[in-house]
């Protein structure tokens, strides 16, 4: 095994245990995942965003912010 083989599977077992014991949302851990990957350059930046032009992954992304949005308003605090 190469040095580059050892550091990445390095970093998925640290992105597990991140996982496992839910210390961050895990969008965060994710996006954070994503910056150390393009940081180390196991990815370019063109294959980093690639997944982002999945319409799929954008519906899921505007449902999470509305969700958030909903849930921090006052009025459903007040409704509650």
């Amino acid at each position: 095994m190469t040095i580059e083989i050892l550091i990445f599977l390095l970093l998925l077992v640290i992105i597990i245990i991140v996982f496992i014991i839910d210390v961050l949302p895990i969008d965060v851990i994710v996006l954070d995942f994503l910056v150390v990957l393009l940081a180390t350059r196991y990815l370019n930046i063109e294959q980093a965003i690639f997944g982002f032009s999945n319409k799929a992954v954008i519906a899921i992304a505007v449902m999470s912010v509305k969700s958030v949005a909903i849930i921090l308003t006052p009025i459903t605090i007040v409704a509650a």
